[in-house]
């Protein structure tokens, strides 16, 4: 019964000093805002982007185009890996190892039949292979053939974002769209991808390779992603071949670092891990500080309350109430404050997980141990700084209590 009045009581303190009251709530819901909202965050944004690693999978690994470190401060550029590398790459690699390429364009606007998009979908020149490692299925019309690729033609595959917004269906296939006033039979329309971080992966326009050099001529110099997928039980052998390969067509000599780089599934999810757990650490420390400015509040207003109860303290020492028994039940008091701040900030930060999950279109569950933590740091905040008026109110002589006016 001691627990559930004190618990009664520390509500009528909350409301006989609102405004008060209001600001210390505030500040301990900021707090575990900044935690329980950050945990939220970051576990949207990892489903988000695991998502989007499905393509890339366990055995498969990237060549991409690096930086080469100048002096300490200052690095270079790589020369490109310009088309020519990636197919001189695929002929050498030995093996059944399968690979893959991917050039990026340009943003252009798409049209047919009178109808046009904004300039903002993403035209990709890609080889025949690009869809088994982009984990995309043509469910309309085929995939590009290595005919197609070889002869240039002006085909193209489009995301169903992009033939929503030109109102093209199964029954379109064969016709012509224009990219960039330059026309292009359209082939196939892929499966729904979805977004990652907020940005579609349906927006876009794929063509092929040598096709998007005529296109787009600026793309000719630019850098291609090579795409491997290993058939072979040891990963590392085929990365150890694929670098052979690499320097050979980059002619570098024994003594040159390697100007490109090799990225598997693990190196991005470690990558990943170690920049999301920064972000948490930063969340947390800024919700303890919140918490600790809010346990301020709690003391003052506990001091407050210890004052305006001394009669009230007075009399139950009076008739027998035990110094243990009062102490115990303002520690409860401050509790009680700290715990609903925190359910206050649970909720927005739940809340504030969902809204993001919404925007982003990625799947989301309340992190637990944030929760948990953020429960018991402000329990510990409640008797941390509830123990000093605690102690006072414990302290106080009856006699001089039931003297207070």
């Amino acid at each position: 019964m001691l627990i559930f009045e004190s618990i009664r009581i520390a509500f009528n303190s909350l409301g006989s000093h609102r405004l008060r009251s209001a600001m210390t709530l505030l500040s301990m819901a900021i707090g575990v805002f900044a935690i329980v909202g950050v945990s939220s965050a970051i576990e949207v944004l990892q489903r988000s982007l695991t998502d989007g690693l499905e393509a890339v999978g366990s055995n498969d690994f990237m060549i991409e185009r690096d930086a080469q470190r100048v002096g300490r401060f200052r690095s270079v550029r790589g020369a490109p890996i310009l088309m020519r590398d990636a197919l001189d790459f695929r002929e050498r690699m030995a093996g059944d190892a399968i690979v893959g390429f991917s050039l990026f364009g340009s943003t252009a606007v798409v049209s047919s039949q009178g109808r046009e998009t904004d300039d903002d979908v993403q035209v990709y020149g890609v080889d025949p292979h690009y869809l088994l490692f982009d984990n995309r299925d043509v469910v309309k019309g085929r995939n590009m053939t290595e005919g197609d690729f070889d002869r240039g033609e002006r085909v193209a595959i489009i995301g169903p974002e992009v033939a929503d917004r030109l109102g093209l269906t199964g029954a379109s296939l064969g016709s012509e769209i224009e990219i960039e006033r330059t026309r292009h039979r359209l082939i196939g329309i892929t499966e729904a991808k979805g977004a990652v971080m907020g940005i579609s992966q349906d927006n876009i326009v794929m063509v092929p390779a040598t096709t998007l050099a005529r296109t787009f001529p600026q793309s000719a110099r630019s850098t291609v992603t090579i795409l491997v997928r290993s058939t072979a039980e040891d990963l590392e052998s085929d990365i150890g071949e694929a670098v052979g390969i690499m320097r050979g067509i980059r002619k570098l000599s024994v003594y040159q670092k390697d100007d490109f780089r090799i990225t598997t599934q693990d190196d991005i999810e470690e990558t990943l891990g170690g920049f999301t757990q920064y972000i948490v650490f930063f969340g947390a420390f800024c919700g303890v500080i919140a918490l600790l400015a809010a346990g301020i509040g709690i003391m003052n207003i506990m001091l407050v309350s210890v004052k305006e109860r001394t009669r009230e303290i007075g009399v139950r020492k009076a008739v027998g109430a035990r110094s243990g028994t009062i102490l115990v039940q303002f520690i409860v008091e401050a509790v009680t404050i700290c715990q609903l701040g925190a359910v206050i900030g649970i909720v927005l930060g739940i809340a504030s997980g969902f809204a993001l999950a919404g925007a982003l279109d990625a799947a989301y569950t309340p992190p637990s141990g944030s929760l948990l933590w953020s429960i018991l740091l402000c329990t510990a905040i409640g008797v941390l700084f509830g123990a000093y008026p605690a102690w006072r109110a414990a302290r106080m002589d009856p006699i001089e209590s039931l003297r207070y006016e």
